[in-house]
């Protein structure tokens, strides 16, 4: 494919520079398929623009059908093992942000009333004051 122009999108984002033959991997059509979806959930339904992001949308998931179909069933396993370890990363980061806004949202007790005596244990006694002695 010959190349002699750049390409924009309709924001005028480059999409591809002049000369540029490299094709879209996996994770890079997926990237901005995700791009534009979250551009599309901006604009109103009548915006002109939504179509057009609507069309990048449609493009762009037929190509990642196609690569999806070109590939070998190891490929498309190691694929699905690498969708699953990403789910689990994403997953444990919202877990622990839960838990995070959770802790902060707790009232926070002084430190004066954080330390509290157990019940029944007895009063420490100081040791007497012994005088320094050398021993040799």
């Amino acid at each position: 494919m010959k190349n002699y122009s750049n390409i924009y999108d309709i924001d005028g984002e480059l999409i591809r520079a002049a000369g540029d033959t490299h094709k879209l991997t996996l994770k890079e059509a997926q990237d901005k398929a995700k791009y534009y979806t979250e551009k599309l959930k901006e604009l109103d339904e009548n915006d002109p623009k939504a179509k057009v992001y609507t069309t990048y949308i449609r493009n762009l998931t037929s190509y990642i059908i196609s690569l999806y179909s070109k590939m070998k069933p190891e490929e498309l396993e190691s694929e699905a093992k690498e969708q699953e370890f990403n789910n689990q990363i994403n997953k444990a980061i919202n877990e622990l942000k839960e838990e995070i806004e959770g802790e902060a949202t707790e009232v926070e007790q002084p430190v004066g009333e954080q330390l509290v005596e157990r019940e029944g244990s007895p009063e420490t006694v100081m040791d007497e004051y012994v005088d320094y002695e050398e021993v040799e």
